[in-house]
């Protein structure tokens, strides 16, 4: 990728001293002024000999990926401050600016013009200090936009200069042109999928978990088998659950009070309470989950459907404790919080 722009800063004066950052300085500004960077004359300009410059700068694919990485750091930071949005439209449109600043520089175009399969090895490399330098940058634009986890955000910045390489310096070698809007719909796509999903909880700063939940997959499995095996869900709520619930209410302590109960067509048992213990969201579910503790079975399932409604599946599989043959009970409370 190409990281010139129209207004080149002017050439340094004669070095001062030498040193790697004045070597660094030199082959810029050779670049910028369209000269082929010359290791002989720049060691000679430095007054070092070649060894001393191939220690401090590497040899001049080296050279000259370290210029051009300073030439791009300022040039994207300045493009970014102008994308408006956020997101992965900010980032692409970014990649648009940035691939239409570079298309036509000089310097680029004659260094392939001249020079192709050096320019190729510099700007197409995934090795060398233009390369790391731009995923980088990449890499923290995708933080700051709040895309992706810390280790995805490394592959994806990896992907998307990939892209600008080969929709640019690729196409170019190629076809004759960039293709800016292919490799705009390009990186739109890539992060379509990545925007910033609602926090966890309140101070969640990772975005992801740790793990899956597969080491439970088999046992829900089982549940799920036998709530949907006809005949599970035994009959006379009434007698075996409501009693329980009727007790658990009237202890004290209590945040319930229970006010009627109804088995519906499809077998589930409702019970509607009131609710005095808070009005507070997790009080509810917690005060909720303590009250329906007082029916539970071997396997036992709880799931809050919306503010006021639990729903609970409790019984006994196959092979449970004590041994008696599998049955359960579906259970819903209906709660209506008084304040």
């Amino acid at each position: 990728m190409s990281v010139s722009e129209t207004r080149h800063p002017e050439p340094p004066e004669r070095p001062r001293r030498a040193d790697a950052d004045t070597a660094v300085a030199l082959a810029t500004r050779d670049f910028l002024l369209g000269r082929r960077i010359d290791m002989r004359a720049l060691a000679a300009e430095l007054g070092v000999g070649r060894t001393t410059l191939y220690r401090w700068v590497g040899d001049r694919e080296a050279l000259l990926a370290e210029a051009l990485a300073r030439l791009a750091l300022p040039i994207l930071d300045r493009l970014w401050l102008a994308c408006p949005g956020s997101g992965g439209e900010r980032i692409a449109d970014l990649v648009e600016a940035f691939m239409t600043n570079n298309t036509g520089q000089a310097p680029g175009l004659r260094v392939f013009s001249e020079e192709p399969s050096f320019a190729l090895r510099v700007f197409m490399s995934h090795d060398n200090a233009l390369f790391h330098t731009v995923r980088s940058w990449f890499a923290d634009r995708l933080a700051e936009e709040g895309l992706l986890t810390p280790e995805e955000r490394e592959t994806i910045a990896t992907t998307i200069v990939g892209i600008v390489k080969s929709y640019s310096w690729a196409r170019i070698v190629s076809a004759g042109r960039p293709d800016i809007a292919g490799a705009r719909t390009a990186v739109s796509v890539l992060l379509a999928r990545a925007e910033p999903s609602a926090p966890r909880w309140d101070t969640d700063g990772r975005g992801t978990g740790v793990a899956s939940g597969a080491p439970l997959v088999p046992g829900v499995h089982r549940l799920l088998g036998h709530l949907d095996r006809d005949g599970w869900v035994a009959e006379e709520p009434e007698h075996h659950l409501l009693p329980h619930l009727e007790t658990a209410c009237a202890a004290p302590g209590s945040a319930f009070r229970l006010t009627g109960s109804r088995t519906l067509p499809d077998g589930v048992f409702e019970v509607s309470l009131e609710h005095t213990g808070g009005d507070g969201r997790i009080d509810v579910l917690r005060d909720a989950v303590r009250l329906l503790a007082a029916v539970a079975e071997p396997s036992f399932f709880v799931r809050q459907v919306d503010p006021s409604t639990f729903d609970c599946a409790t019984g006994v599989l196959d092979g449970d404790p004590p041994g008696f043959a599998a049955h359960g009970h579906l259970l819903r409370l209906a709660v209506t919080v008084v304040t």
